[in-house]
């Protein structure tokens, strides 16, 4: 449910469709600098009434976030 939810809100906050992306889709091809993550780690916050200081790695996956909001919550 939380990975359903991460790829709705990516694609509201960056425009994309639910078909551009999956739990594979690292989060630096959809992230283009440091403000967008900002904007996105605001917008994850929001969503998943979560109060975090996360910062993903380069190398992660939107499966990565999504177990780290899951461990945050």
């Amino acid at each position: 449910m939380i990975l359903e939810r991460l790829i709705a809100l990516i694609c509201d906050e960056f425009g994309m469709s639910e078909s551009d992306i999956n739990e594979d889709t690292l989060i630096e091809s959809i992230v283009n600098d440091e403000f967008e993550m900002q904007e996105l780690m605001s917008a994850i916050s929001d969503e998943f009434e979560i109060e975090t200081e996360l910062v993903p790695a380069e190398d992660w996956r939107i499966s990565d976030l999504a177990d780290a909001i899951s461990e945050a919550e």
